[in-house]
């Protein structure tokens, strides 16, 4: 590889980083059959494609840093949607402090609004996946219970016992509603268990008991 500056008339060799007497062909022919210009030539070479592979792999570490500071963030909302802790308590100094000291990248951590709203949502569909499948060609008993709230208004709570299958020898229960009725009667009860079953969507519920 040769620069040749015309105002001043210079062959330069990128590759040996000199100057080579342009003014003779066979100066330069024998410049480049030379030894130390091959073999600085290899080595331009070499450290041109080290250059390229230290880009690729400084992409694909910021991608999987990426990667891991997005399932991190996900994981704390997740703890703190679990153990039934306000997200919001994530911008209290004192908890940023520390995650800070004691949590690598936990100052990477966004604001409980971002959590509020980009990966809550992310658990709620991921749950709702979990849920659907585990309902999936199961049958339900669905439990239906009131009381009196503080107000003297009707809580109605509606449960779903799902019932062992072939397949999962194990029921569990599940909280499917919790409705504040302006009195309980057979016709907001019956509503409200409709409503229900309409969200939780039918194929699931197949065979219901009382």
């Amino acid at each position: 590889m040769y620069v040749f500056d015309k105002q001043s008339k210079i062959m330069h060799c990128k590759f040996c980083n000199c100057r080579v007497d342009w003014e003779r062909k066979s100066s330069v022919d024998n410049h480049i059959k030379s030894t130390g210009h091959k073999v600085a030539k290899e080595k331009f070479k070499t450290n041109k494609i080290k250059r390229q592979a230290s880009v690729g792999d400084c992409f694909d570490q910021a991608r999987k840093a990426k990667q891991d500071r997005a399932e991190f963030t996900k994981s704390v909302a997740h703890a703190f949607v679990q153990a039934n802790i306000p997200v919001h308590k994530l911008d209290h100094k004192a908890i940023r402090k520390l995650f800070n000291k004691y949590i690598p990248g936990g100052g990477d951590l966004p604001s409980a609004r971002t959590l509020r709203d980009k990966y809550v949502p992310l658990l709620k569909k991921e749950f709702d996946e979990k849920l659907e499948a585990k309902l999936k060609g199961r049958k339900i008993a669905v439990l239906c219970n009131e009381t009196t709230n503080r107000k003297g208004e009707a809580a109605f709570v509606t449960i779903f016992e799902v019932l062992p299958s072939a397949e999962e020898t194990e029921c569990f229960l599940m909280v499917a509603s919790v409705k504040i009725l302006s009195a309980a009667n057979a016709d907001t009860t019956s509503k409200a268990i409709i409503q229900v079953n309409f969200n939780f969507n039918k194929k699931y519920l197949r065979g219901y008991e009382n």
